[in-house]
């Protein structure tokens, strides 16, 4: 089976990442990773100062976390770990792609026509989004050969959007993980394949929360995708329409720092790039 795998390179889903090409390097056949600032999006501050009036420092400060301050980290991280001679956690996307012989492209916009050529000149059977931060059209999906699948950690139908942890916790629903199908344009509406929930605690930070569940995301998928290549998948309707919620604003995060909640677990944030967290 050849797959392309969608992401957003981030602190949440790079540990999950590494787990998805060690456990899949034989069937991965292209990387594509989402250009998040510049272009149509703005640049870093064009894009800080929009979430700063929208949700204020607190959320700029994650998303900075999550999205930039990680990457010089993960090198820095990587090479100290490898010169004590100890597995790194994190490791850049580009080394580990360039480890295991697999394509990256990076790209503004995976709905382009020239990226669905592409796809469809590598006869691409399956495509994985993993903390994506595109919505697929109809022209992508119907590019490759089975189909797509998302990871989604939260518990659907209820959480739709780009925020499932911050959601979870402001509607106290217990971390989930969810592998639905992609089969149109909606967002996170697609039959499930596999759902599970965790005892995980919140105390840790909401991004080292959403870290670890992407990391367990990465196990589902790796399960689904076997069962998918044995024949032996099954899939379930959403139960019912759910609900969405939108980027945060100031009054989620209002309320989260009422709770007094951390987003950030700036300890656990740190050690993550240098020892594996101990699974709950």
């Amino acid at each position: 089976m050849k797959i392309a795998l969608l992401n957003l390179e981030s602190f949440v889903s790079t540990r999950g990442i590494k787990f998805l090409i060690e456990n899949l390097h034989d069937d991965l056949a292209l990387i594509c990773l989402s250009k998040r600032f510049g272009g149509k999006y703005g640049s870093f501050l064009k894009q800080a100062l929009k979430n700063y009036k929208r949700a204020g420092l607190r959320f700029v400060m994650y998303q900075s976390f999550n999205l930039v301050y990680f990457k010089p980290l993960a090198y820095v991280s990587y090479f100290i770990n490898r010169f004590l001679r100890r597995s790194a956690p994190i490791t850049p996307i580009r080394l580990l792609a360039k480890q295991n012989n697999i394509h990256i492209i990076r790209t503004y916009e995976p709905n382009d026509p020239i990226f669905v050529n592409y796809l469809k000149s590598q006869n691409i059977d399956l495509v994985i989004t993993f903390y994506f931060d595109h919505i697929l059209r109809k022209p992508l999906i119907s590019s490759v050969n089975v189909g797509a699948i998302n990871a989604h950690t939260a518990k659907l139908p209820m959480c739709k959007g780009a925020f499932p942890v911050f959601c979870s916790y402001l509607h106290n629903i217990e971390p989930t993980v969810t592998i639905h199908l992609i089969a149109d344009e909606t967002l996170d509406t697609g039959n499930i394949l596999v759902q599970e929930s965790y005892s995980l605690n919140y105390e840790i930070g909401l991004l080292n929360t959403e870290q670890e569940l992407m990391y367990r995301a990465a196990k589902l998928m790796v399960k689904v995708i076997n069962n998918i290549k044995s024949g032996s998948i099954e899939s379930k309707q959403q139960l019912n329409e759910g609900f969405y919620m939108p980027f945060p604003n100031k009054n989620d995060i209002g309320e989260i720092v009422r709770r007094k909640q951390s987003l950030i677990g700036i300890s656990k944030y740190v050690r993550a790039f240098y020892a594996a967290p101990n699974h709950i």
